[in-house]
């Protein structure tokens, strides 16, 4: 996606967070090799939708660098860590 090509992706694991099916890609079955192809031939055969799929892909990763993504995770554990301290009794 940071590429602006879309992608043809597994329906499973981290593509479902990443992937907006039928904007900034194709997902498809898992294992399903004929799913993929078809999929990949679908996007070859429509140069619009391509550069649609494309263009989406690259505008929805453009926020996401490696420290603004890192930043995200240490907030996350921020997060929890802050949420398992206990309170202190004055």
């Amino acid at each position: 996606m940071a590429s602006g090509v879309p992608v043809v992706a597994p329906a499973a694991g981290g593509p479902l967070d990443l992937v907006d099916h039928g904007r900034t890609g194709l997902l498809v079955p898992p294992r399903d090799a004929g799913a993929v192809r078809d999929a990949v031939a679908a996007l070859a055969a429509d140069p619009a939708r391509r550069r649609a799929y494309g263009a989406a892909g690259r505008a929805m990763v453009e926020g996401r660098t490696w420290a603004a993504v890192g930043d995200r995770l240490i907030g996350h554990y921020d997060d929890v860590l802050a949420a398992r301290r206990p309170a202190v009794a004055a």
